[in-house]
């Protein structure tokens, strides 16, 4: 496994396990094996969210709760737990919930149903009209008070994150040291996505962002569904319909057979190169996993410490013509 020491948090590893459908399409048996196998095998950053599980707004998250149980049978200081808060309303998307008291509440939900202070509390999504000057103070008092240890910024733009970042050294506030983001080898954008409220990395300017600043971020939907792994597998019709209107372009068709080439030189299986593929970034990239299968977790955690070269990163992201 690989790690990066950071400020704050200390040792995190690069494959993160996401905690999305627990309790709720993941039952707690499946869960506990993923999480213990997520683990035993040196993984230590469990992501999680008010949203999921969430039936209502303001509502108890399934996972959260399903995590605060879990983490009374092992060492809290061996793990980084994450969850984010501010989640539009869960049947208008349009309607922000980034005010002083919405936030308040999720945090104060969130100590409740996980039963201990998260290591890093993200904003789930921005509403790009609001002035950031009461969401960072009201974020910074949370640290003050012990609700989180730090803070991040979940589908925000990189100029969004860098206006409440400037705010905060001015004020003296707690500035927004992680980022989470959809970012994958498979290109998407949100159009195709069909969410205007999600943040994904897919531009030249985005990834040079990343790489000056070196702001840790956290990749979701890391290994688009599993396109690589069951198109390579002969299976790609099992693949989500809602996955292949997300990922099944010409463009990922082209990255498909290049993984199927870089997979035989190193003798790697789909899954190890493409989460390779944002760990080995010039930037501080991680990947966040997660299936309802505790094999799939297996086979996601088997080549870890797989590094691919600049060359094998161009040649995947069709920058370059061949290998050398």
């Amino acid at each position: 496994m690989k790690y990066l020491d950071l400020p704050i948090v200390g040792k995190v590893s690069k494959i993160i396990l996401g905690c999305d459908h627990y309790g709720e399409t993941i039952s707690e048996d499946i869960a506990y094996k993923q999480l213990d196998i997520y683990l035993e095998r040196g993984g230590n950053v469990l992501d999680t969210a008010r949203l999921y599980g969430q039936e209502y707004d303001e509502g108890p998250s399934t996972s959260e709760i399903l995590l605060g149980r879990y983490l009374k049978h092992i060492d809290r200081s061996s793990v980084v737990i994450a969850t984010k808060c501010g989640h539009p309303c869960l049947k208008d998307k349009s309607k922000h919930r980034l005010d002083s008291k919405s936030l308040t509440n999720d945090i104060l939900e969130s100590l409740e149903e996980l039963k201990t202070r998260p290591d890093i509390l993200f904003l789930h999504r921005d509403e790009p009209s609001l002035p950031v000057d009461e969401i960072m103070e009201t974020l910074h008092s949370f640290v003050q008070k012990g609700y989180t240890r730090t803070i991040g910024a979940s589908n925000w733009s990189t100029s969004r994150i860098e206006e409440a970042n400037r705010y905060a050294k001015k004020h003296n506030l707690t500035p927004f040291m992680f980022s989470e983001l959809q970012f994958s080898l498979a290109h998407t954008t949100k159009e195709i996505w069909g969410d205007p409220t999600l943040e994904i990395m897919n531009t030249e300017n985005q990834i040079k962002w990343y790489e000056k600043t070196m702001l840790p971020y956290f990749a979701f939907s890391s290994q688009a569904k599993g396109l690589f792994s069951k198109a390579l597998s002969g299976n790609i019709d099992s693949l989500a319909a809602r996955a292949k209107t997300r990922f099944l372009s010409d463009t990922n068709i082209k990255r498909i057979d290049r993984v199927k080439e870089v997979c035989m030189m190193l003798d790697a299986k789909p899954s190890d190169v493409v989460l390779s593929y944002i760990t080995s970034q010039k930037s501080n990239g991680f990947a966040i996993i997660g299936s309802s299968k505790p094999e799939q977790i297996l086979d996601s955690l088997s080549n870890t410490d797989l590094v691919l070269s600049e060359d094998m990163l161009r040649y995947l992201d069709l920058r370059s013509d061949s290998l050398s």
